[in-house]
């Protein structure tokens, strides 16, 4: 008597696929263009002079800007070190543009974000949208408002980030949180953001219309003042607990 014995197949497990820059593709936006759902882009040290400009929703096909997809990584090869690898603007634009609703789980780990020039957000420009950054250095970038960064109707997370010496000509040379936007930041230190005309003004964090912030272990420098309309909390880095929560925000002191 033949016995047959069958066996059910294990389902195989969907695998992230890495996408690698340059040796799979000579520009980062390329490999975006090719990502998909789950896909991590890892890019090697050195400098890449391109603005980034990622979209969660486009209504019609020649809308500007690359289509990110939901859950996408892009990072270093080494995210804790990211003086190895930089974004450097073309001068024009901010360097790294979110808009469309782009969603929490589109990251940027590891990389210097530098040499954006725009009006709103240099650096970084997050508008109705929720991405994580996570160990990047963003100095040595110019806005009319937002020199690091930029939010407007957004709740970006921004982890183990420093936003250092930025500039703007109004408000928030550091970072400008404006219209319902609700960002946290998680052990960041913001620093030496010039704000060149109005310099008593909230030169590393600027809060307006309806936006709060939530900072976590994060350490503000030369920090001046917020409007009266606005919320900024305070944490003590060792103890993890408030240290201040007003609508007129200052500095804790030490």
């Amino acid at each position: 008597m033949c016995v047959l014995t069958l066996w059910a197949a294990k389902p195989v497990e969907p695998m992230d696929t890495a996408l690698e820059v340059p040796g799979m593709f000579p520009r980062i936006s390329d490999a975006i263009e090719r990502a998909q759902q789950g896909d991590i882009i890892v890019v090697a040290p050195g400098t890449y002079t391109e603005s980034l400009f990622l979209v969660g929703r486009k209504s019609c096909a020649n809308e500007e800007g690359i289509l990110a997809p939901a859950n996408l990584t892009i990072r270093t090869t080494n995210p804790r070190r990211p003086g190895d690898t930089m974004l450097k603007g073309l001068g024009n634009d901010a360097v790294l543009t979110f808009t469309n609703g782009v969603s929490r789980t589109v990251r940027i780990e590891g990389f210097v974000i530098t040499g954006g020039n725009n009006a709103l957000g240099g650096g970084i420009r997050c508008e109705d949208s929720n991405p994580t950054i996570a160990y990047c250095h963003i100095g040595r970038n110019q806005a009319g408002v937002g020199g690091g960064v930029y939010c407007k109707n957004s709740n970006p997370l921004l982890i183990e980030s420093s936003i250092v010496m930025n500039q703007s000509v109004l408000d928030g040379a550091g970072i400008y949180i404006d219209a319902e936007s609700h960002p946290v930041l998680e052990g960041c230190i913001l620093y030496k953001n010039i704000s060149s005309e109005w310099k008593d003004r909230g030169r590393e964090c600027f809060i307006a219309n309806g936006g709060s912030a939530r900072l976590v272990n994060t350490v503000i420098r030369s920090f001046q003042k917020t409007p009266m309309d606005s919320t900024l909390t305070f944490w003590d880095i060792e103890a993890g607990r408030p240290l201040l929560e007003s609508s007129s925000a200052h500095s804790p002191r030490s």
